[in-house]
């Protein structure tokens, strides 16, 4: 996750890759891993005085599980994120208010 330094809200946008790398005949995918790296990106956002969160999830049915490097939509729908618009035929932009810790 990086913060945008714009005039307005605060924004943060991320496309990350919390997921282990994978070896050769490995199973470490669908472990729930992404989930909790995003879930505790969330908590540290909130942390830092919250903000809109973007994030920029794969379509988990039309992409191998083994290339899902930005986590599923399916995944950040779970997690609170609203589709806000779309990027290409199949791909979604998701947006979630974070706020902040008291």
């Amino acid at each position: 996750m990086r913060r945008l330094s714009l005039t307005g809200p605060t924004v943060w946008a991320g496309a990350s890759s919390a997921r282990p790398t994978r070896c050769p005949g490995s199973r470490a995918g669908r472990q729930g891993v992404f989930t909790a790296a995003l879930a505790g990106a969330l908590d540290l956002i909130a942390g830092l005085g919250g903000g809109t969160v973007e994030g920029y999830p794969e379509p988990a049915g039309s992409v191998p599980a083994g290339f899902l490097y930005n986590g599923a939509l399916s995944t950040y729908e779970k997690l609170g994120f609203s589709r806000d618009r779309t990027i290409g035929m199949h791909r979604w932009v998701v947006t979630r208010t974070v706020k902040p810790r008291s």
